[in-house]
């Protein structure tokens, strides 16, 4: 376990809500961490940086409040919501990541988490979705909340929904990293399955999104991780900062690509397929 505080700060004489928070960058928990603590009545009872070390530390603190990244490591946030909701329903999950909400965000709302926050938010907007959560609310955005309900509202909805929106966790995950430029060994490496179960997964992939072939999964996977990119950049929100100097740490994000490189970076894959 990379950090927990002492039974002494969690007293039953202390009221504070206590937060975890799950993630697998040290610069990003220290902020987060800072943050929070500055602020009156909450209390960072726990810190982790994958699922096993965020299970352990949860049993152990008994968390109000978890903050948790998508991307942790090796393994998936998807995956520690699903044992949360599962294992302990009381938990107020906050998702805390650098990937869209236009992507992800009904995902985590089905899955059962009850805010989404992008780390390139203010810190006035996590502290906001931490409080929100507490008092029993859901934090995420108006334009997420209507497409839930009006998908929610038309029995008809599938037939309009993007055929991105009708992949697995597992599927998604991996036409992300495809989208990276990561080759089926990389990715059976990263996710710890077969050369054969990434190429079962591959072939599940074109068929649900109607692609011929692989060289059209990976130039559609690398469109659709450019087009995820692209939404976070023109979103208005800004980085929160550190206490200690008020300069924002968490880089931006990389430049758009253009065409020739998406073209090129979509051969360089197909080669090593």
């Amino acid at each position: 376990m990379i950090h927990s505080l002492e039974t002494q700060r969690l007293g039953t004489l202390d009221r504070r809500a206590k937060i975890m928070i799950v993630d697998d960058h040290e610069l990003i928990r220290s902020g987060l961490r800072q943050l929070i603590e500055r602020q009156p009545g909450l209390l960072v009872c726990g810190e982790a940086s994958d699922v096993n070390q965020a299970k352990q530390s949860i049993t152990e603190t008994a968390p109000d409040v978890v903050l948790v990244d998508l991307r942790l490591g090796e393994t998936s946030g998807l995956d520690l919501i699903k044992w949360m909701v599962d294992q302990r329903p009381e938990i107020r999950i906050v998702v805390c990541t650098m990937h869209s909400e236009n992507t992800y965000g009904e995902r985590v709302l089905r899955l059962g988490a009850t805010g989404f926050v992008s780390k390139q938010d203010s810190a006035s907007a996590i502290v906001a979705a931490i409080r929100k959560v507490l008092a029993g609310g859901l934090f995420f955005s108006e334009e997420l909340t209507q497409q839930v309900m009006r998908r929610t509202s038309r029995h008809s909805a599938c037939s309009a929904e993007s055929p991105v929106a009708g992949l697995s966790d597992r599927e998604l995950e991996i036409l992300a990293l495809l989208g990276q430029g990561c080759t089926t060994d990389m990715i059976a490496q990263r996710l710890f399955l077969s050369r054969n179960t990434i190429g079962t997964y591959r072939e599940r992939l074109k068929t649900k999104l109607d692609l011929k072939n692989c060289s059209e999964l990976v130039y559609f996977a690398i469109h659709w991780v450019e087009d995820c990119d692209t939404h976070n950049e023109h979103q208005d929100s800004q980085s929160f900062d550190t206490p200690a100097t008020g300069d924002s740490y968490i880089a931006p994000p990389a430049p758009p690509k253009t065409s020739k490189q998406l073209t090129k970076k979509s051969q360089k894959t197909n080669a090593t397929l």
